[in-house]
């Protein structure tokens, strides 16, 4: 493929300047949650030389799967023996020009909307995550965006965890990126060279788990520790805060299963291994063309490692690829324990001016621009009709090749449902349609949406108009009077902070006021009384204790008693008798 150049300041639409034929190499090196850069030798004498300069862009692809992707220029050498070498940053690297006001969330999706939403400049990228962990996150001093994601102690890698996909102008969070695709790696197979290091320095034999509320009050296990599965000759213990994981103080078998899904989660008790690999790429040789669905890797992607002579046997991801843009092929891939910081890539980048690119339209618009460049841009594909073991048609397929053992970008249409796939026959398959009617997609961009029902996880937008939302069976359960100025809601009404505490509930007749910070009620309890009147109750916000309570009675909203507590918990009860006296009981 040979890469193409844009002048990075118009856009993206279009051929650009032109392509760059004469290019004598061109890299493209992605690392997990880490750097993702171009790099080209070209001659000063070629074609469009003359445009080859700082904040242009490249367009390349990054590996055998993906869409073409956009670098901008950063650095060009002198040249050397008439030839430059030409450094590009991936686009996504714009966001360290994009600096965001302090904002917080409590949630993975809310933390990238409340992230875009605090932007001070003019932002095109959009942020997606699959990620629905429960979390604080907070940008408490203005930094970059792009540091906020990942780079910086508190930024959203950090919180959250994941895996970055950096597709131009969108970034994408996914619980997963990459798959186990049952690829190995074997002596006299592929595997060229191997170097393994075990690292204990950071091992652990159990954890010692804890949740500590907002007075500071620890819940602690009866048995104090939670063991790592193994046996080990020593004991190294973890301390584990896990108060983010409960709303609430939890039960004993609470925290204990939270703290076991903590040991599983983060490999407690296993030694961190690192593999450097060297291995062949079968699926980019001539034997094993036919099977490259088989033995096809990517980033993220899960191997298995096997060399009995070195006692190797382990899985790794690819965190590591180079990838060969002018032979289609990658150049290298490196595995081992993945890194979970983004510090290597923003340190040392300028503050980038972030380019307008028509600002007028909306995003249905922008949406609508993008397909139809697109669709009606299409250069080639194959048209294949697939057929049964019985012989008869069942499935049109519309690919990148004409076999489907190799190609990548994949439409498939058969009798339960059509689908897109950019990783092969074999899927992931993240745009479908399925017979049993449902529709799966990353991202849905319409003019006008009519549905009876619409679950969502979270639900963002600029300006949410509605007049009465209904429950399924009907009933009204909010309506809002824009004109009037009232709001009415049937059932449960609470409101709650950031971290998920109560500070105002109506339910059952009751309203209950919050102390800041805490739990324990303070001020106001307002409830129906058992003599059909409105009871009225003070708690003390230390003890949570009623402190002063009056009683309605009989609907008419007088003072049938007062009651006085004493330190010692007990009470006397001031009333007026039925011959109008005034009595202590």
């Amino acid at each position: 493929m040979t890469p193409r150049l844009y002048d990075g300041s118009t856009g993206f639409n279009g051929n650009g300047i032109g392509a760059l034929p004469d290019c004598v190499s061109c890299t493209v090196t992605e690392q997990r949650n880490g750097s993702f850069e171009l790099a080209l030798e070209y001659p000063v004498d070629g074609l469009h030389y003359e445009s080859l300069r700082q904040r242009a862009l490249v367009r390349a692809k990054p590996n055998p799967f993906a869409e073409e992707q956009y670098f901008r220029i950063y650095k060009i050498s002198r040249p050397m023996n008439g030839i430059v070498t030409v450094y590009a940053r991936h686009i996504s690297y714009d966001l360290s020009g994009v600096p965001v006001a302090p904002c917080s969330a409590n949630r993975a999706s809310t933390a990238l909307a409340a992230l875009r939403d605090a932007a001070a400049v003019p932002c095109d990228f959009t942020l997606w995550t699959d990620k629905n962990t429960q979390a604080d996150f907070a940008v408490t001093k203005p930094r970059s965006m792009r540091s906020a994601l990942g780079g910086a102690d508190g930024s959203i890698l950090e919180v959250y965890g994941g895996e970055f996909e950096w597709d131009n102008t969108t970034v994408k969070l996914h619980s997963s990126r990459g798959q186990d695709r049952g690829v190995s790696i074997r002596y006299g197979k592929n595997l060229l060279d191997v170097k393994q290091e075990e690292n204990c320095a950071e091992l652990y034999t159990g954890i010692y788990p804890y949740y500590a509320d907002s007075e500071g009050a620890i819940t602690l296990l009866p048995e104090k520790i939670v063991n790592a599965p193994g046996t080990y000759d020593f004991t190294r213990v973890l301390t584990v805060d896990l108060s983010a994981e409960f709303e609430d103080t939890p039960s004993a078998e609470a925290l204990r299963e939270a703290a076991e899904k903590y040991i599983e989660t983060n490999r407690i008790g296993v030694p961190a291994v690192s593999l450097t690999v060297s291995f062949a790429q079968l699926e980019q040789t001539e034997e094993y063309k036919n099977l490259a669905l088989l033995e096809r890797v990517g980033l993220c992607d899960t191997v298995h490692v096997r060399f009995e002579r070195l006692g190797v046997q382990a899985d790794a991801k690819v965190i590591t690829t180079t990838y060969n843009v002018l032979q289609d092929r990658y150049a290298s891939v490196e595995l081992g324990d993945a890194k979970t910081t983004l510090a290597d890539t923003v340190s040392g980048i300028a503050q980038d001016t972030q380019q307008a690119v028509d600002k007028t339209k909306s995003v249905l618009e922008k949406a609508i621009d993008r397909a139809t460049q697109l669709i009606t841009g299409n250069l080639g594909g194959h048209v294949v009709l697939h057929t049964g073991a019985d012989g008869t048609p069942d499935e049109l397929l519309i690919m990148d090749t004409t076999d489907i053992n190799t190609a990548t970008k994949v439409w498939r249409y058969n009798l339960s449902g059509w689908g897109y796939s950019n990783t092969g026959y074999n899927g992931q398959y993240r745009l479908a349609a399925t017979m049993d009617g449902a529709i799966n997609a990353d991202f849905i961009t319409v003019g006008a949406l009519s549905a009876n029902l619409i679950k969502t996880g979270v639900l963002n937008g600029n300006l949410i108009q509605a007049g009465i939302l209904q429950d399924n069976r009907g009933g009204v359960f909010f309506r809002f009077d824009v004109e009037g100025g009232s709001a009415y809601v049937n059932g449960t009404f609470e409101s709650t902070d950031n971290s998920g505490k109560s500070k105002l509930s109506n339910a059952n007749g009751a309203v209950t006021l919050y102390r800041l910070g805490g739990d324990q009620k303070i001020g106001l309890r307002m409830y129906q009384g058992t003599a059909d009147g409105c009871n009225i109750d003070l708690y003390d916000y230390k003890s949570g204790k009623r402190t002063v309570s009056i009683e309605g009675g009989n609907g008419y909203g007088y003072f049938r008693t007062l009651k006085l507590w004493a330190e010692d918990g007990s009470e006397r009860t001031l009333y007026c008798a039925s011959d109008g006296t005034v009595r202590w009981q």
